[in-house]
């Protein structure tokens, strides 16, 4: 399976405060250290106070932070809530495919 890196696209699986991402695609922009700024041009200054995690985006997403400040079109999720797509994957398991059916 591929690694989550930036600029891919994941699959939400989980996550309490993202319910309403789960079972979506969101591109992934960056992963986010633990207690540090996040800063957006055109958004509001947010901190990632919680393990590292992934920054996300996707349009038409909506979240308030905890000051109450809204966030367009990005969210924090943590990794283990993330699942990577990569057409790749779905290549090599052709491939091993070939290889079992054709020795």
């Amino acid at each position: 399976m591929a690694e989550l890196r930036a600029g891919a696209l994941a699959l939400v699986v989980g996550g309490h405060k993202n319910e309403v991402l789960i079972g979506r695609t969101v591109e992934l922009v960056r992963l986010v250290a633990a207690e540090s700024a996040v800063k957006i041009p055109g958004q509001p200054l947010f901190w990632n106070e919680a393990p590292a995690r992934w920054l996300i985006t996707k349009p038409g997403l909506r979240v308030t932070l905890s000051n109450k400040s809204v966030l367009l079109g990005f969210a924090l999720i943590a990794p283990q809530h993330l699942v990577p797509i990569d057409g790749d994957d779905f290549q090599r398991e052709d491939e091993q495919l070939k290889e079992l059916t054709y020795g």
